[in-house]
């Protein structure tokens, strides 16, 4: 018993662990689903029912008869035993119905001897009138403890095994499950009835075999070998102990090992219904009969859940035990007993919700819960309309960021802004417009590894030298050879500045600033500097830094387009004014559009593959004034 107690305790730990690895199920079923809908908006009243799924169990332990025979009990080394299962569904949170189904075996020995039994013959063995022969009496002198013709009635101590099997119906209630200070119970106190049906045989060992023939026992003889009580309470107990110990020893010695009893006798039976079996002889009742319960169960998780049950069945029968009959105090003679038989079981018991929606049974579920979670979200929502933990003026309701740092922007979900997106709030960056998609560093400034100005997301060149200058893609701008001032004799031409030079005996000697520029080209219709030019306007730029005093004439060329040439000429004049910082009014602007011409400047063709003159007449030319 107890190593099958132990593989059902195990068995639960490992069935718990499997199913709670399956996957949750809709808790709502979808008849009911549009009521919770409306429950969830506050269109209705009252939540849906929850899903609830069936809870199959076993159950083992041990059985007992509670009346005229002492039962004796597993604690007491008896072979008792109660098994069985059941299934069970709430139709509510403390209602639920359940089926069950149990075998059982139990024993039962009286350590006072009696001689109740003495006149009362029972019925006849067809058991006609209602009751079959009571196995200590008998009609025939001899066979039987009590001689009719005297009226000597020997001791016996009365004993039985009895087995049986049931159905029944129980309709539970749930005691504890409203519960108004907690969310969901571990323990399920439950109390159970409902009524049955119940088949049971019982015997008793009334007469040992020797020589294939049955003797009557010597019960009074026996009893006498042991040593009595002094009266004492612990002294009875323990009388009563030995007492019963030697009985069973005799009554086991029936057997040729002496190892089991002979119970080869059947009752006195009431029940309307008595087969007898054609192969042992034996008389099998089977009566209808009521049922209780009252167990309590620890839920291990959402599948598992264990308990203990007592549960008793009453028949209206003193009969269970075989024994109706009691001695009066003092006398001989016998009296009915004042109480009629139950038959207890006291079980272990394991239940399992399977399926792949299996939810909590409603017996576990607080019904009160929906309404106080809808009481706490309520106290929560003004709570969070009414506080602001980080003072940033939204409050936490919506804050999206309710630890936002002191006086620093927020969006309207409290979020601080962060203009650019770059991860550092606005705040605290340096750089709030950072091009989209750079990586900065913590003051919100795109990193630019070689310090050209071009953040590294976008160099092209991300290793330029340190003071190169570079086009919007980081790569460095290759300056062309300056020419280097002449000096020439100037005589024929208009003095300017002239400079005393005693050395030169009088001589007029001038230095000459040469303004030969470059000129930049386009594609076809179009006003965009191309990067190949850009070493032609720095060139340019380069000249008027030197020059301080020089203004330049830009003039925009094309063949078909007037507006085309002024385009060019003022992206050519803004490219270098952004660039390098010269003083727009410097600069002059002229066109020549619609006008095909040739000449001018000093003109490079870099794309031989378009015809000379078109490529002449798409650009910008530079002319000192």
């Amino acid at each position: 018993m107890r190593n099958l107690l132990l593989t059902v305790l195990l068995g639960t730990v490992v069935s718990g662990n499997v199913f709670a690895q399956a996957e949750e199920g809709d808790s709502i079923p979808a008849k009911y689903r549009e009521q919770q809908e409306k429950y969830d908006r506050g269109e209705g009243l009252y939540p849906a029912k929850m899903r609830n799924s069936w809870k199959i169990g076993g159950f083992i332990g041990q059985s007992a008869i509670y009346g005229d025979v002492t039962p004796v009990l597993i604690t007491s080394g008896a072979r008792t035993f109660s098994g069985g299962g059941d299934i069970e569904k709430a139709i509510g949170h403390v209602m639920s119905i359940r089926v069950l189904g149990s075998y059982n075996f139990a024993r039962g020995l009286n350590s006072k001897l009696n001689r109740g039994y003495a006149g009362h013959l029972g019925g006849t063995a067809d058991g006609k009138n209602g009751y079959y022969p009571n196995p200590f009496s008998s009609p025939t002198p001899g066979a039987s403890y009590y001689n009719p013709q005297t009226g000597v009635a020997k001791y016996v101590a009365y004993n039985y095994a009895a087995k049986m099997a049931d159905v029944a119906a129980q309709a539970v209630f749930h005691i504890g499950n409203i519960n108004y200070y907690k969310e969901q119970n571990k323990w399920d106190l439950y109390l159970g009835v409902g009524p049955g049906i119940m088949a049971y045989q019982t015997l008793v060992d009334a007469k040992k075999r020797t020589n294939g023939a049955y003797q009557l026992y010597d019960f009074e003889g026996t009893v006498k070998g042991v040593t009595a009580s002094n009266g004492k309470f612990m002294d009875d107990m323990r009388y009563r102990r030995e007492v019963r110990k030697a009985l069973q020893t005799m009554l086991k010695a029936d057997d040729a090992t002496g190892s089991k009893y002979n119970y080869e006798s059947d009752v006195e039976s009431d029940a309307p219904i008595r087969l007898k079996s054609k192969k042992s002889g034996h008389i099998t009742n089977i009566r209808p009969m009521l049922t209780g319960s009252l167990g309590l169960r620890y839920k291990i998780n959402r599948r598992v859940e264990i308990g203990i049950e007592e549960r008793v069945i009453y028949s209206n029968s003193d009969l269970y035990d075989g024994v109706r009959w009691s001695e009066r105090q003092g006398a001989s003679t016998s009296q009915l007993s004042r109480r009629n038989d139950v038959w207890g079981n006291t079980v272990v018991n394991v239940g399992l919700r399977l399926g792949k929606n299996s939810t909590d049974a409603l017996w576990w579920v607080n019904p009160n819960n929906p309404q106080a979670q809808s009481i706490a979200d309520n106290k929560k929502m003004m709570k969070g309309l009414a506080d602001d933990a980080d003072s940033d003026g939204v409050a936490d309701l919506f804050d999206k960021d309710p630890s936002t740092p002191n006086n620093v922007t927020v969006d309207g979900s409290g979020r601080t802004l962060d203009t650019d997106n770059d991860g550092v709030a606005d705040a605290i960056d340096d750089q709030p417009f950072s091009p989209k998609g750079c990586p900065v560093d913590a003051k919100g400034v795109a990193k630019d590894a070689d310090g050209d100005g071009v953040p590294d997301c976008r160099d092209k060149e991300a290793s330029t030298k340190s003071g190169a200058l570079v086009d919007a893609n980081g790569r460095a701008i290759v300056m062309p050879e300056m020419p280097k001032p002449q000096e020439f004799d100037c005589t024929k031409c208009a003095v300017v500045n002239p400079v005393n030079n005693n050395a030169n005996n009088g001589t007029v000697i001038q230095t000459v600033r040469e303004c030969n520029l470059p000129s930049a080209h386009f594609d076809n219709g179009s006003s965009v500097i191309k990067q190949e030019f850009y070493p032609d306007l720095f060139y340019v730029a380069k000249y008027m830094l030197d020059h301080g005093g020089v203004s330049v004439r830009v003039t925009g060329q094309d063949d078909k387009s007037e507006a085309v040439a002024r385009k060019r000429a003022e992206s050519a004049i803004n490219f270098i004014v952004g660039n390098f910082g010269i003083d727009r009014s410097r600069f002059t602007i002229s066109t020549n559009g619609g006008i095909r011409v040739g000449g001018g400047g000093s003109i490079s063709n870099k794309n031989p593959k378009v015809g000379a003159l078109d490529y002449l007449n798409r650009r910008v030319d530079f002319d000192c004034q």
